[in-house]
């Protein structure tokens, strides 16, 4: 509930992941394997703990007594952010596109199905934040969540994270139905770019859409934050790392 998970835990697996893909070494995955397992016994549906709506979903919550996210999950409530459930996921999926691609990795499969489900039933958490806008898609905070800026579009790293997780869920099964999200996605994400004239190089805002331009009271977009002057800065470092590690 403090974000452990999704931010510092996350990274160790897909370190396991990458060094398989590295190396063609089975101890990573085997190690790969000791994590993920731990994980998925901390979904609040094995725990029985339950989020602002008082659902008790295959995923992992943020918030509570434990943590506030400088403020941002408010009153003391639990809330299921979708940029958390993609950081944590995606390992879980990228093990599975791995096996399922690779015949010699046949002694994996069982796990690779439990992995498997594990994300999809992690990202249809979110179905519930989903836009579609027809060439594109995105995820938001739902309007009424305990979040600082509720009915807002979801910044680039966190609903490209939730893009990733499925990217690798296509790449396990072929389904099209993640295809499709995956490319709203990216169309988004690149729609967004611009370019510097200095170096030719893209850059892009952390935010865009209402996050980035920001809404007036009138505009009935947000219960806790009627009114916001958007967030202008260009997108950082860390958090464009997902975005680039997606591209």
């Amino acid at each position: 509930e403090s974000n452990i998970l999704s931010w510092n835990q996350s990274y160790v697996m897909a370190s396991y992941v990458t060094m398989y893909e590295a190396t063609g070494d089975t101890y990573y995955l085997d190690r790969f394997i000791d994590h993920a397992d731990s994980v998925l016994k901390t979904r609040d549906s094995v725990r029985g703990v339950k989020d602002y709506r008082g659902l008790s979903t295959p995923s992992w919550r943020t918030g509570g007594s434990n943590y506030d996210l400088n403020g941002q999950i408010l009153n003391g409530q639990s809330y299921i952010m979708g940029v958390n459930t993609g950081m944590i996921s995606y390992s879980f999926a990228e093990f599975a596109a791995i096996v399922y691609n690779t015949p010699a990795l046949a002694k994996y499969k069982n796990k690779a199905e439990i992995y498997l489900q594990a994300a999809k039933d992690a990202v249809a958490v979110h179905d519930y934040e989903w836009v579609d806008n027809g060439s594109t898609g995105y995820y938001v905070f739902k309007k009424g969540a305990p979040y600082w800026t509720d009915g807002a579009n979801l910044p680039h790293n966190q609903y490209l994270a939730l893009a990733r997780t499925q990217l690798a869920i296509y790449q396990a099964t072929g389904d099209k139905f993640y295809y499709d999200r995956v490319e709203k996605m990216a169309r988004l994400f690149k729609n967004n770019l611009t370019i510097d004239q200095k170096t030719g190089a893209y850059i892009w805002h952390y935010q865009w859409g209402k996050g980035l331009n920001g809404w007036t009271s009138s505009d009935n977009l947000s219960v806790n934050k009627p009114s916001y002057g958007g967030y202008k800065r260009y997108e950082d470092v860390s958090h464009g790392a997902i975005d680039v590690d997606f591209a």
